[in-house]
C-alpha cells in the first residue's frame, strides 16, 4: 500500500540504505537538505543557492532598473484612470513573489494602499501554495527513505531529523492557508499523515487528523489533486484516521468519471489505477490503458512517478508489467542526475529553475525509494 511503517521505523534507528557518496536517493537528500530555506520550507532559491538562475522576470535580481520598474507601478496605482490601475496590478502580479519587500510599505492614496495589499495578499497565497506542495513532496522523499524527525543521520553538517521536524512545522502551520480542494492540500495531509502513520508520534496525531477532514471536506477541483486526495485517504486509513466511507466512494465515482473523459491521459489512468486497488482492493477490475510500454522520460516527472506507483501497485515486485517498465525508467532516471562533486545542483536533476529541479529530486528520489517503502497489491 503506501509507506510500511515497520521497516520505516527500523530505518530510524539508523538502519536506512547505506550510502556511499554516489546512491542516488541519498544524493537527491543531500540536494533537499542543503536546499531547504531557514523557515524549514522548500520552493524558494536559498540564499546561498549556487544552482543556475531562474528563468523569466519572476526570478530577476532586484536592482535598480527592477526596483524602478515596481515603483513606477506602484504609483501607476493611484491613476484615475481605472483600466491603467487594473494594468499596474496585473504587471505587479506578473513580477512574482520576490517584489514582496518592495510592497510592505504601504504609502500613497486609499486605492493604491488597497491595491498593493491585494498584490501582497495574491502574491502570498500562490507562493504558500507552491511552496507548500514542494515542501510536502519533499518531506515525502525523506519519509519514503525511512527518516523522520527522530532521526540521527547526520550528512554535510545536517542534521535529517532536524530537516524533517522543521518542514514538518512549516507545512503544519501554512496547510490551513492553502484551497483545501487543491492538490497542494491533499499532498500536505498526505505528508503529515506519513509522518504520522510512521512514527506513531501524538506530536502529529491531531495535525494529520485536521489535514484529512480538510481533505474530506474539499472534492478535488481537478485530477492532479483528486489522485494525492485519495493517497492521503489511503495513508489515512493505514494510520488508523477516522474518516466516512463516502469520502472513498466519492473519489473513486470522480476518478471514473475523469478517466471516461479523457481515457488517453496518462496520468488519469495511472491515478485510476491506484485508486481501485486501493479502495476496491481488487485488480480484477483494472484498466492500465496506455501504462505498460509508456516511456517515463517522455512524460512530466510527476506522472512519471505515479505511473511507478500504479504499476508497482498492480504488478510489482516479480511481474512482467512493472520489469519492462521499471527497465525503462532506470535508464532514464539514474544516468541523468547530476553528479558532478562541488556543484550545488549535485544530486538533482536539469530542470528550468529552484522550483523545478526541487520537485524533479523529490520525484526522482521517490521513484527508486519504492522498493524498500511501500508493499505491493490490495
Amino acid at each position: 500500500m503506501l509507506f510500511v511503517c515497520l521497516l520505516a521505523l527500523s530505518r530510524v534507528e539508523g538502519l536506512a540504505p547505506q550510502e556511499k557518496g554516489t546512491d542516488l536517493v541519498a544524493l537527491a537528500l543531500r540536494y533537499l537538505a542543503r536546499h531547504q530555506n531557514e523557515n524549514g520550507a522548500w520552493g524558494r532559491r536559498p540564499a546561498a543557492c549556487a544552482c543556475p538562475d531562474e528563468p523569466g522576470s519572476a526570478a530577476a535580481p532586484l536592482d535598480a532598473p527592477r526596483r524602478a520598474r515596481v515603483a513606477a507601478l506602484l504609483s501607476a496605482l493611484d491613476e484615475d484612470d481605472v483600466e491603467r490601475r487594473l494594468d499596474a496590478q496585473r504587471e505587479l502580479l506578473r513580477e512574482g513573489p520576490a517584489i514582496e519587500p518592495l510592497l510592505r510599505d504601504l504609502e500613497g492614496g486609499l486605492e493604491r494602499r488597497a491595491r498593493t495589499a491585494e498584490v501582497l495578499r495574491v502574491l502570498r497565497n500562490a507562493a504558500t501554495s507552491d511552496d507548500l506542495e514542494i515542501s510536502s513532496w519533499a518531506l515525502l522523499a525523506f519519509l519514503g527513505a525511512g527518516f523522520s524527525h527522530l532521526s540521527k543521520d547526520q550528512h554535510d553538517g545536517l542534521s535529517w531529523g532536524v530537516v524533517v521536524r522543521d518542514g514538518l512545522r512549516w507545512v503544519i502551520e501554512r496547510r490551513e492557508d492553502a484551497d483545501g480542494a487543491s492538490a497542494a492540500a491533499a499532498v500536505a495531509a498526505l505528508a503529515v499523515g506519513e509522518a504520522y502513520g510512521m512514527t506513531a508520534s501524538a506530536l502529529y496525531q491531531a495535525a494529520a487528523q485536521r489535514a484529512v477532514d480538510v481533505v474530506v471536506a474539499h472534492p478535488a477541483k481537478d485530477a492532479r489533486a483528486l489522485a494525492w486526495q485519495v493517497m492521503a485517504l489511503k495513508s489515512a486509513e493505514l494510520g488508523s484516521l477516522s474518516f466516512p466511507r463516502s469520502a472513498y466512494d466519492n473519489r473513486l465515482a470522480e476518478m471514473k468519471r475523469r478517466r471516461s473523459e479523457e481515457p488517453a491521459s496518462l496520468f488519469l489512468q495511472a491515478a485510476q489505477t491506484m485508486t481501485v486497488i486501493f479502495i476496491e482492493k481488487s485488480k480484477m477490475d483494472v484498466d492500465l490503458g496506455g501504462l505498460p510500454g509508456a516511456d517515463p522520460s517522455r512524460m512530466d516527472v510527476e506522472t512519471a512517478y505515479l505511473t511507478s506507483l500504479a504499476l508497482w501497485q498492480y504488478d510489482g515486485p516479480g511481474g512482467s508489467v512493472w520489469k519492462g517498465y521499471r527497465d525503462v525508467e532506470k535508464r532514464w532516471i539514474v544516468p541523468s542526475q547530476i553528479r558532478e562533486r562541488g556543484l550545488c545542483a549535485r544530486g538533482a536533476w536539469a530542470a528550468s529553475g529552484t522550483a523545478a529541479r526541487l520537485k524533479f529530486a523529490c520525484h526522482g528520489a521517490l521513484m527508486n525509494e519504492i522498493y524498500y517503502a511501500y508493499a505491493s497489491g490490495p
